[in-house]
């Protein structure tokens, strides 16, 4: 009987090596899409402009309460490091408005309380050189919106002229001006590759549907529509589609019509500028007066005043072209909002709220399809487990981001394999395989010995 021991032990071990080598290529490790904390700014506060240049986001100005005050206030983060600074606008304001060219970023016009003036005041901050100049528009304004196209920085809109489009240009140092095809304020800004899109607001006895469009390739104007008039809804863009979403609307035009003095939309509406074509989408819950923002392939659109204040984050994944939802810390409309980095940023709001809402999506290791950070014999397994599956990029089993869970992504694993997040490879498969059997076969020839 002593001597099948042997051969029975080597069988079992055999036999344990295999599960152990199976177990390698089925596990899955799933990774969460995004990552949701919070942080505070210096001072709560409302109407605020945020923008982004270089590794830094940035929050300036801004209403106190008790609605008598305006701050001057400019909180900084520092991605690169994590930590927070403060500086100074060279005046205090309001609904003022934000963009970036570059390591530029530019503070543009205002309303300063308790006075009542508006401003034609222009901060910039130059975050290489971590330092500001000031210049200004052409003419006073404020409720304006921005956007950036190029090296042109471009403040439409507002409340008192409503039509101006002021341009800067970085590399000339010198303004220009253009005009909207309709004045209106409560527009939305956003640039999709060399177009610098302006949609929606409210004009004289109603709302607007016209999307004014500057193309910086051809220093030319045209014109679409909106598929449904509305004020105030949130832009954003993402890959190649330029996103407007929610707004103001007549309360009729609710179902069922709203018992209020307005309404609110839940309609988006997306440019696709590779094509040139529009279409439209639903957000899970109708408000104006929210806030978007992007990073990689998602665009978040938070918050809101629907019925009351609302936490919703609706998102949506350019790659295929689906929509989730989550949720704020807390219900807040007015938010500003920005992207830096891997995180979107969500900071302070009506109510006067010093929270900053941070959602952080995983810098995606190619071939890393389990999330663990190594790319090894464990994603092919992860692929395996979880083929078929869409949702965002980095989903478990997405091994290329590209939020399909595909016979692509093995591809992926194979040609990235052995690479780590800290750069330390790891043994391929075809060694992993050769390893357990150089070890059986020595276990097996030393209970033979024995």
């Amino acid at each position: 009987m002593n001597a099948h021991r042997p051969n029975r032990t080597a069988s079992i071990l055999v036999s344990l090596l295999v599960t152990l080598a199976l177990c390698c290529l089925s596990s899955s490790t799933r990774a969460a899409d995004f990552t949701h904390t919070t942080d505070t700014l210096s001072e709560g506060r409302w109407g605020l402009a945020a923008t982004t240049a270089g590794n830094k986001a940035i929050f300036a100005g801004g209403i106190l309460e008790p609605w008598s005050t305006s701050s001057d206030v400019v909180d900084i983060y520092d991605a690169q490091t994590g930590t927070w600074s403060t500086a100074s606008l060279s005046q205090a304001r309001f609904l003022l408005a934000g963009t970036s060219v570059g390591d530029k970023a530019f503070f543009a016009g205002g309303w300063e309380a308790p006075y009542g003036w508006t401003s034609d005041v222009v901060d910039i901050y130059d975050a290489g050189t971590d330092t500001w100049i000031t210049s200004r528009l052409p003419q006073s304004e404020y409720g304006l919106v921005a956007t950036s196209v190029g090296s042109k920085a471009l403040f439409a809109g507002g409340n008192i002229l409503g039509d101006i489009v002021d341009i800067y240009d970085v590399d000339t140092e010198q303004w220009d001006t253009a005009t909207l095809s309709v004045p209106r304020s409560g527009l939305a800004a956003t640039t999709v590759g060399n177009k610098a899109i302006f949609a929606g607001g409210s004009v004289a006895g109603g709302l607007s549907a016209v999307v004014d469009i500057y193309d910086a390739g051809t220093d030319s104007w045209d014109t679409a529509s909106l598929s449904q008039a509305r004020a105030g809804p949130a832009a954003v863009t993402v890959g190649n589609k330029a996103i407007f979403a929610g707004g103001m609307i007549p309360p009729g035009e609710m179902d069922p019509p709203a018992p209020y003095d307005i309404g609110f939309s839940d309609v988006v509406d997306i440019y696709d500028a590779d094509t040139g074509q529009w279409s439209t989408a639903t957000l899970s819950a109708p408000r104006y007066s929210l806030a978007a923002a992007a990073v990689g392939n998602l665009a978040f659109f938070a918050g809101g005043y629907g019925f009351g204040a609302v936490d919703v984050v609706d998102i949506y994944n350019a790659d295929t072209d689906t929509w989730t939802t989550t949720t704020l810390s807390m219900a807040g409309e007015r938010l500003a909002a920005t992207a830096v980095g891997n995180m979107v940023m969500f900071a302070g709001g009506w109510g006067f709220s010093d929270v900053v809402d941070i959602f952080i999506v995983p810098e995606l290791l190619p071939g890393d399809a389990n999330g663990d950070g190594v790319v090894s014999a464990d994603d092919y397994g992860s692929v395996q487990l979880d083929f078929g599956n869409t949702g965002h990029a980095g989903i478990p089993g997405d091994a290329n981001g590209d939020g399909v869970v595909s016979a692509d992504d093995y591809g992926s694993v194979q040609v990235r394999f052995g690479d780590t997040a800290g750069g330390i490879p790891v043994p391929e498969p075809a060694t992993l395989s050769l390893l357990l059997i150089a070890g059986a076969g020595l276990l097996l020839n030393r209970r033979r010995r024995g």
